[in-house]
């Protein structure tokens, strides 16, 4: 896993650091480039999966370089975004 940086806004709902890294290493969902990116930078990645304590997080993240990446968005996974997920990945 590349360095990461954290966004103030991915501290938003108050999810741990380490939740949203353990949903990142064990995704049950990802989706590359999901929409077009906010910073002008290369478009988000999802990430859905389980934080420690096995609720579904959704996290985005927009890679910096190959290395690096930013994450600005951890919450509670929504239906919607679920949906979305499995629609692109044909689920």
């Amino acid at each position: 896993m590349a360095p990461i940086t954290w966004a103030h806004s991915a501290d938003r709902h108050h999810v741990p650091h380490e939740d949203a890294v353990h949903a990142i290493v064990n995704a049950v969902y990802f989706v590359p480039r999901l929409d077009e990116g906010r910073t002008g930078g290369m478009a988000p990645d999802l990430y859905i999966g389980p934080g420690r304590d096995g609720r579904l997080l959704e996290v985005m993240l927009e890679r910096v370089s190959r290395t690096e990446a930013t994450v600005f968005h951890v919450m509670l996974a929504r239906t919607k975004i679920v949906n979305e997920a499995r629609r692109r990945l044909g689920r």
